[in-house]
């Protein structure tokens, strides 16, 4: 059900950019549960496109190695899934993500 549903969030005005939005400026529960569910929606690749775009791409990326500097163990273990299912579902993206120095 959650595949299913998944492959269309992305299409939907600007719901994938508040979810980024909540992962980059929210309180720790609302960037937990941010990274927690970009890690299911990069699961389509519909929604890795989206996320992965040439405009958004490096706002994510800086998102992501701040989340893993500076975020708890939940939000880093959320935002490590997300990595690898936007690696999975992008090239583009497989080749950014393997460039950060935080890792």
């Amino acid at each position: 059900f959650t595949f299913k549903n998944n492959a269309g969030f992305g299409e939907l005005s600007g719901l994938l950019d508040r979810v980024v939005e909540q992962l980059r400026l929210g309180n720790d529960e609302q960037i937990e549960n941010a990274a927690a569910a970009l890690s299911i929606l990069s699961c389509n690749s519909n929604n890795a496109a989206i996320l992965t775009a040439d405009e958004k791409r490096p706002s994510l990326l800086q998102t992501f190695a701040s989340t893993l500097r500076h975020g708890n163990n939940r939000q880093r273990v959320n935002v490590v899934v997300c990595m690898w299912n936007l690696s999975a579902n992008s090239i583009v993206a497989k080749a950014d993500i393997g460039k950060l120095s935080s890792i």
